[in-house]
């Protein structure tokens, strides 16, 4: 199904979605505004939207005049070549009730690329591009808000933290306690508008999400009707996820909560204030909800299924609507129509869905009509994301390297887009293309972390598509790591991630011949031998951890 897995890696290898229990638009991962060259550069040199007052000086300075001015922080974490950066960039940073409100908050702009941006993203256990924090005035967390807020509602979310200024745990646990019937309407907000799927608080599970939504969804007043609609959202997502859970034997709804939560779903997707709040409902989870409320064909399913068709192509047609939310809702028909097409038995030999002409046109016509409204660099970088996902996602590559390639020097990252070239020739068997793009896309990227990612990400190539290139790699492995090493967090948050991408690859093909073993050695050698220029201590000090990559000797385990 369209909507069963989500891609934040280093390229986008088409476009993958995951249920929205977890999503709410988590459109996967990723900033603003180039990043400065300075290795000391300030955060408000990296930030995007002056007409927020963003703070001028590092993060230690940020919290630091934050207790001082006993003000909350509004902490945006980002980089500039994250498509869905730009979302929040041009749809809630440019609004003039949000610049109002960031008043209130000491507003920190962190782009992932500033000094010691890497250290500071493990600190707050934060990784994926976007991610958005409330913290107090002492610098604790109070909550990671949902990239998919709508516009028009922000607002209240952000007073309601400003209300409670309470941790989200704590929210949770009153709530639960009291019921939500008897709970606080910002804190209900709070909770509805939490980023779930970038959760490093709460940490419950699969099951335990299920139950608190059910608790929260069933608790809250009906006249809360937009908050409570959130609930079942998160509800039914948790749900999908354990449906499609092939261990699980027992039923994850009775039969009358199924025919309840039928008929809310049913409101939501035909009352237009409804379905708007809860656009990533109608356009990234059509196939799950109704796998889950109509597991078996026959004329409820399609009723149910047509209302979600309905739903999206109304979104579609919302000219108060961007440019963007009516391309999402374009993946309302395509799950509905994938759906429908696999129970048919309508795939080739690979089980490829064969799209019908009509869905495909309808797609390229949606496609063109985008493409021509959009001439600013920024929402470009966004929106040329969206337009490649969805023609890859019917099988239209070569038409997606097309696109790309004709506006690819105007898109505000070009490097992002040429990752997604490489892709696309990988995906065709041209492997010589696919290396030529991943290398002049790591050549391109600016930005230390930047350079890594996408430098790694060469690596990584050469030895899936050039495993005999030993002398290639050896090289441009040399060059990507000085780099890296030239940063004091170069072991921190995502660097560290993708370098444990490296190491098991890197593991993996040296395993093959006593050359390739040799060349891993010296690799491994060049990066051990610069670990004393970081600071030591335990295991997963900077120091420890570029001892356990640069070790060749070291226990594989």
């Amino acid at each position: 199904m369209l909507s069963t897995t989500v891609s934040t890696i280093s390229r986008l290898h088409h476009r993958r979605w995951v249920g929205l229990g977890l999503l709410a638009f988590t459109l996967l991962a990723v900033g603003c505004q180039s990043p400065s060259e300075d290795a000391g550069a300030s955060v408000a040199e990296n930030q995007a939207q002056p007409e927020i007052d963003w703070f001028d000086g590092t993060v230690e300075e940020a919290f630091a005049t934050a207790a001082l001015e006993e003000k909350p922080l509004f902490l945006y974490w980002g980089a500039v070549w994250c498509p869905p950066c730009h979302y929040l960039k041009d749809k809630i940073f440019t609004r003039p009730e949000f610049i109002a409100q960031s008043r209130k908050f000491i507003a920190v702009y962190l782009d992932g690329d500033t000094d010691q941006a890497q250290a500071w993203g493990e600190k707050l256990e934060i990784s994926g591009y976007p991610t958005v924090l409330i913290l107090d005035p002492q610098g604790e967390e109070v909550t990671r808000l949902s990239i998919g807020i709508p516009v028009e509602e922000y607002g209240g979310v952000l007073d309601a933290a400003l209300a409670l200024m309470r941790p989200i745990q704590q929210v949770l646990d009153e709530v639960l306690a009291a019921g939500a019937q008897n709970a606080d309407s910002d804190a209900l907000s709070l909770l509805a508008n939490y980023s779930w799927g970038q959760d490093r608080v709460l940490e419950l599970s699969t099951e335990e999400r299920f139950g608190v939504f059910q608790q929260l969804y069933t608790g809250t007043p009906a006249e809360l009707r937009v908050i409570r609609s959130h609930f079942l959202r998160h509800l039914l997502g948790a749900g999908a996820q354990l449906a499609g859970d092939d261990e699980r034997t027992a039923p994850v709804l009775t039969p009358e909560e199924i025919a309840a939560h039928r008929a809310a779903v049913l409101e939501i997707l035909g009352d237009e204030e409804l379905r708007r709040s809860n656009s990533d409902l109608v356009s990234f989870a059509s196939a799950d909800v109704v796998g889950l409320l109509e597991p078996e064909p026959g004329p409820g399913r399609e009723e149910l299924a047509d209302a979600f068709l309905a739903a999206g192509a109304a979104l579609e047609a919302d000219e108060s609507l961007g440019i963007m939310d009516r391309l999402y809702a374009i993946y309302t028909r395509l799950e509905i129509v994938e759906m429908r097409l696999e129970e048919a038995g309508q795939v080739d030999e690979d089980g490829n869905v064969l799209w019908p002409a009509a869905d495909l046109d309808h797609l390229r016509s949606r496609i063109a009509w985008a493409n021509g409204m959009v001439t600013d660099e920024g929402e470009l970088q966004g929106v040329m994301n969206l337009m490649a996902n969805l023609l890859t996602a019917v099988d239209l590559g070569a038409e997606a390297k097309e696109l790309i390639a004709s506006r690819l020097e105007e898109t505000e990252a070009p490097h992002y887009y040429m990752g997604w070239l490489s892709s696309l020739e990988e995906d065709a068997g041209n492997h010589e293309a696919a290396l030529d793009w991943s290398r002049r896309s790591w050549e391109a990227a600016e930005g230390p972390y930047t350079r890594f990612q996408w430098g790694s990400g060469y690596l990584r190539d050469l030895m899936r598509l050039a495993p005999d290139e030993a002398a290639t790699l050896e090289s441009n492995a040399v060059a990507v790591f000085d780099e890296l090493l030239a940063n004091a967090d170069a072991f921190a948050n995502r660097n560290y991630s993708r370098l444990g991408s490296v190491d098991t690859e890197l593991r993996q093909w040296g395993a093959e011949s006593a050359e390739r073993a040799a060349v891993e050695d010296r690799i491994r050698q060049h990066v051990g031998a610069r670990c004393d220029d970081f600071e030591a201590g335990d295991e997963e000090s900077p120091q420890s951890r570029c001892r356990a990559f640069g070790d060749p000797d070291r226990d594989a385990s």
